[in-house]
């Protein structure tokens, strides 16, 4: 008897979150224990590049929109391991918003945009966004990407933790997770008309991207409570990954006041991990 296809899209989105989950406790683990290895966080990293063409692999087998949302589960899996494995604290209002964040994020993915429900956004689908919201975006995000990066190197000499360095290091994150996938397009594109030097222009940004958005991802995972951080970098990336839809592509949510409830949902996990009141306890 076969295996149903959705069902295989479901195991391998399941595989997905757990090498994503184990990568960033690798790094996690390797930079805070009493000694430390490059090593093991070289092997964290690498082990991190795995999840990503994982899922493209699951999406072919089922709907992105019923995969997508069990990717969570990583969330869930550091509620229960942090304690034990990094001596991360969590306390309840950690856990009620991480909760939160992932039943939003749910919400969102399922009722979010599934692709090009209009003229327009076919149009621009097929076209790319426009050249004039294009570099203004550009410079929205170097803007806003070089403000965090210069507020997170003034931390560079002190012990780290904090919720403030745990937030921004995560919209760091989220944004460039985003700005690589609008590159990934940009690339795709680009190698549609056969045009070397588009296909170059294309190709170097995302370089320089990517390798960026891995090394924030470290950093955070490094200096942050994963308790805090995981969460926090998933929230951004999401609505990052929204905010660009809308205004590069056009993308419409399938239902606006489920996907608004989902944001509102979002919201409240941040608020709550970003205001609670006890922070990481660092393994001895």
């Amino acid at each position: 008897m076969a295996v149903p296809s959705v069902v295989i899209g479901l195991l391998l989105s399941v595989l997905s979150s757990l090498i994503g989950f184990t990568a960033q406790s690798l790094q996690r683990h390797a930079q805070n224990a009493k000694k430390k290895s490059q090593l093991l966080n070289i092997g964290g990293v690498i082990l991190g590049l795995l999840p990503g063409p994982t899922d493209m692999v699951s999406f072919q087998f089922a709907p992105q929109s019923l995969l997508a949302p069990v990717g969570t589960l990583s969330l869930v899996l550091n509620l229960v391991v942090a304690p034990r494995l990094h001596g991360d604290e969590v306390t309840r209002r950690d856990a009620v918003s991480t909760v939160c964040i992932v039943l939003g994020t749910a919400l969102c993915l399922v009722y979010g945009a599934h692709g090009s429900g209009d003229d327009e956004a076919a149009a621009v689908d097929e076209m790319g966004p426009a050249s004039g919201v294009f570099v203004w975006y550009c410079v929205a995000v170097a803007t806003l990407c070089s403000a965090l990066g210069a507020f997170l190197a003034s931390l560079r000499g002190d012990a780290g933790g904090s919720k403030v360095e745990a937030a921004a290091n995560a919209l760091l994150a989220g944004v460039l997770a985003s700005t690589t996938v609008v590159a990934g397009k940009c690339v795709g594109d680009a190698l549609a008309t056969k045009e070397i030097l588009r296909i170059v222009g294309a190709v170097v940004p995302l370089v320089m991207l990517a390798p960026t958005h891995l090394y924030s991802l470290n950093r955070g995972m490094g200096r942050c409570s994963s308790v805090i951080f995981m969460p926090l970098n998933l929230s951004s990336s999401l609505i990052a990954n929204v905010s660009t839809g809308f205004l590069l592509y056009k993308d419409q949510p399938e239902s606006l006041p489920h996907f608004a409830a989902g944001l509102v949902l979002i919201l409240a996990g941040v608020l709550g991990l970003t205001s609670a009141s006890k922070n990481t306890a660092k393994s001895e």
